[in-house]
């Protein structure tokens, strides 16, 4: 997944490290020099004196504030290095656009209407930015949010506080010591503004290694008392910290329409299969509601079609490597911090304003336990949500003392067994999937109907859920979806839409067709304009004679992260031999399943992991990276090499044809589900290529499905689908997932395979949210996996839709992300 930033973010970002590096140690005299050089590069252009370092000019006013301290050094040690040029860039203190340009340590900001005073470039409030929230009392409890966070709690003036101590009322903190020393040595006041805390120890973002520090408004000094002087206080790297936080303007967001562009039809007609019950999000998360809903509501964050992730409502995504998200507090208390801000002035479609406590509100509704919600497992990891302004939400995820404390304090103690995983490793609560932790309901309203129901939030009993209030480019039109006729629901634009431009479209119409016969029809005829995945479980015929050359109907057909598989049972002597399992999957014509049962429009497995997944070794811009030095074993149609294999193995045929070792024969259950066509047709084609080989599977049809079967543990050679999560881990593989007699739902390891080093590669990427670091540990399980083959991946399902050509915007996910996410940028050419 990658993340959508500004333009500016890009040519800017690959100084950090080096940058980093040379502050962390004594700077130079020498490096200064070749760095800095002593005469001004003029810019004939701007007209003004510049002066060129790090790649990058310092002009003008800009220039002459850097530059306020004789020598470099100083000034090297209260700004440092230039980051990004001079831009435009959104303030996220008042959501004006200033002129700004970032160095390691400050924010410049231009400020012309202050033009004449010392105040035409003031420095931003990077200290502020950072200890949003910290320090805040829960007001039910009365108790600090946060252990981590003591020295952020005010304190009485101290008595004796005077030349060697000062206490500033503003905001109830001191400063004393070396840290009073420099701050009047480099600017006081002007430069670092007021203490926003005590001197605390707190772990470095740049080393890892704790310090104390104390933070002010503008930055946070840092005590190093093994340095010599000057070295031993300094300066964080607040500006490296936040800079690539920047915020995406709507204009640039995918879902903004396309300037000076027109549509042909400003009515977009789309088939579905049947009505939803409701389109509140959180209770109707999927399928035919999702489709309808997406237009109408924006999130803080949303998932594009390749699924990165991208800001709506807030102004960035935040994250480990942006600076929106970060790790606080030391030891047992150390935890993940995740931090949305919000556009100002975003509206509901009631005309409301959408603030921090619609956020808040979201979140507490999603953790009610008389909410009908679908998955709220991100949320459970969250300690506590604070809304220190308006326009700020702050999620705090669970330390390891806290995921102790609850885990012991819990019922559910199976629900809730990962969080015992961290509080024993005594690690942070984390999951990959923190950027979107947060999201937006309208309080205003919704509080107001729980209150109504006594508390209980039976939201989707009411009027909301079929008319709902949101914040997207669209509206339901009239009173609700159940009261526009039989057959269709109909959004028209939202009046009150002001994240981006209008949309180019003014209606759309979700027409309701349960029979695909009829549906092809009316692509064939050009009723309809689109057709959603929820019509088309599997690839048919009629499609192809829809959407050939020269057809104005495109059909899609993307991977999906559901996976058709066949599993093992590893306790059954003949597949604890992994030549056996190898062998099976060399003798296996999966190409020819996929042709028979997809029509040849899924493609064929040789991993865990779908290439709808970023981290997928199928996925060539991922395998790329990591192919050569942790190969995916594939198993082509191969039955010569399956007999040759068994052969090796000592499984010899016996006079009825079926191989046998040490009295054990190869001959074995084989179970699917009764009733369902497409797996009664792919056991057949399994148990004849098996028999070529030697190998008698005797099919096995399961009336109730496979559930309870799979967590018994039942199976010798089990068929059935499993849907791999949003972000890819090796969890299920994990050794302490295998169900056992003592606790069936212990996990999804149902084969039953063990191995080591699989083991520590999971308990590791569990504990690791970088995406570079986690891809590593992905790429080598699937390495190990793919040679030990504990499962026979036979295909990933395809998402498939349809749309005419001339539909611009219409984007196919296999993620799960609707193809109408974008809808305000869709057009008809």
């Amino acid at each position: 997944m990658k993340f959508y930033q500004s333009r500016f973010y890009q040519s800017s970002s690959l100084v950090r490290c080096r940058v980093t590096k040379v502050f962390r140690v004594a700077v130079a005299l020498a490096l200064l020099a070749s760095l800095l050089p002593d005469g001004f590069v003029s810019r004939a252009d701007a007209q003004q004196s510049c002066r060129r370092m790090n790649n990058f000019d310092v002009c003008g006013q800009f220039l002459e504030e850097w530059s306020k301290y004789r020598g470099d050094q100083p000034n090297l040690y209260v700004s440092g290095f230039p980051l990004t040029a001079r831009r435009a860039e959104v303030s996220l203190t008042n959501g004006s656009i200033y002129e700004m340009q970032w160095f390691e340590r400050a924010r410049f900001e231009a400020h012309p209407e202050n033009a004449g005073t010392p105040y035409a470039v003031l420095l931003g409030l990077l200290g502020t930015a950072l200890a949003e929230g910290r320090g805040s009392v829960n007001p039910s409890t009365g108790k600090l949010r946060n252990q981590s966070d003591q020295g952020f709690v005010g304190i009485v003036r101290p008595q004796g506080s005077g030349v060697g101590q000062v206490w500033f009322p503003e905001t109830r903190h001191t400063i004393s010591g070396k840290v009073l020393e420099y701050w009047n040595r480099y600017g006081g006041l002007r430069q670092f503004g007021f203490p926003l805390s005590e001197p605390f120890v707190e772990v470095s973002q740049a080393d890892g290694k704790p310090y104390t520090v104390q933070y002010f408004e503008r930055n946070r000094f840092e005590m190093h008392p093994e340095k010599a002087a000057p070295y031993e206080v300094e300066l964080g790297l607040l500006g490296a910290e936040q800079y690539r936080a920047t915020p995406v303007r709507a204009e640039e967001l995918p879902i903004a329409p396309p300037k000076g562009t027109a549509t042909s039809n400003d009515t977009l007609i789309i088939a579905i299969s049947k009505e939803p019950a409701s389109l509140f999000p959180l209770f109707e998360s999927a399928g035919v509601a999702q489709v309808v809903s997406e237009p109408i509501f924006d999130g803080l964050v949303n998932r594009d079609a390749h699924d990165n992730l991208f800001p709506e409502i807030a102004w960035y995504v935040p994250t480990i490597e942006n600076g929106g998200a970060h790790f606080t507090g030391t030891g047992v208390d150390r935890h993940l911090v995740v931090k949305y801000k919000l556009r100002r002035g975003i509206k509901w479609s009631d005309g409301v304003e959408v603030t921090s406590r619609d956020a808040v509100y979201h979140f507490k509704l999603v953790m009610d336990p008389n909410a009908l919600v679908q998955d709220r497992t991100t949320q459970e990891m969250v300690a506590n949500v604070d809304s220190p302004d308006k326009y700020t939400v702050i999620y705090n995820f669970m330390s390891s003392r806290e995921a102790g404390v609850f885990y012991n304090k819990t019922l559910e103690k199976e629900h809730f067994a990962y969080l015992k995983g961290f509080a024993d490793a005594g690690q942070p609560v984390i999951d990959p999937l923190y950027s979107v932790v947060g999201g937006v309901l309208p309080e205003h309203i919704l509080g107001k109907i729980a209150e109504l129901a006594g508390g209980q939030p039976r939201i989707v009993d009411t009027p909301f859920a079929r008319n709902p209030v949101g914040s997207g480019a669209f509206m339901v039109q009239g009173s609700g979806i159940r009261d526009q006729g039989l057959g269709e629901i109909v959004l028209v634009q939202n009046p009150n839409y002001n994240l981006t431009e209008k949309p180019l479209l003014k209606r759309i119409v979700f027409k309701v067709i349960p029979d695909v016969t009829q549906v092809v029809a009316q692509l064939r005829s050009g009723d309809i304009d689109a057709a959603t995945s929820d019509l088309f479980s599997v690839p048919i015929a009629a499609l192809d004679t829809i959407g050939g050359p020269g057809s104005y109907q495109r059909v899609e057909y993307v991977p999906n992260r559901v996976w058709e598989r066949i599993d093992f049972n590893l306790d059954r002597a003949f597949f604890g031999d992994k030549a056996v399992r190898q062998a099976i999957a060399y003798a296996i014509n999966r190409p020819q399943i996929v042709a028979r049962v997809m029509l040849g429009k899924a493609p064929v497995l040789d991993t865990f992991i779908s290439p709808a997944s970023w981290a997928s070794m199928q996925r060539a811009d991922f395998a790329g990276g990591w192919e050569s030095k942790f190969p995916l074993r594939r198993y082509e149609y191969d039955v010569a090499k399956a007999n040759q294999m068994l052969d090796a193995a000592g499984w010899a045929k016996g006079a009825d044809g079926i191989r046998a070792k040490g009295g054990i024969r190869l001959s074995f259950s084989y179970a699917t589900q009764e009733g369902n066509r497409v797996r009664e047709q792919i056991s057949q084609l399994v148990i004849s290529d098996l028999k070529a080989v030697g190998i008698e599977a005797r099919v096995k049809l399961l009336g109730g499905g496979e559930g309870s079967y799979l967590t018994k543990r039942e199976h010798e050679m089990v068929e059935y689908s499993s849907m791999m999560e949003i972000d890819p881990s090796g969890a299920e593989y994990n050794s302490s997932s295998i169900p056992s007699a003592e606790n069936s739902f212990n996990g999804a390891n149902y084969s039953g395979w063990r191995n080591g080093r699989f083991d520590e590669l999971s308990r590791a990427e569990e504990g690791e949210i970088d995406r570079t670091k986690r891809g590593r540990l992905l790429a080598e399980m699937q390495s190990i996996w793919s040679e030990e083959v504990p499962t026979i991946p036979l295909y990933a399902r395809v998402t498939i839709e349809v749309h005419k050509t001339n539909l611009v915007g219409w984007e196919t996910s296999g993620g799960g992300t609707a193809s109408t996410y974008k809808v305000g940028a869709m057009y008809f050419k």
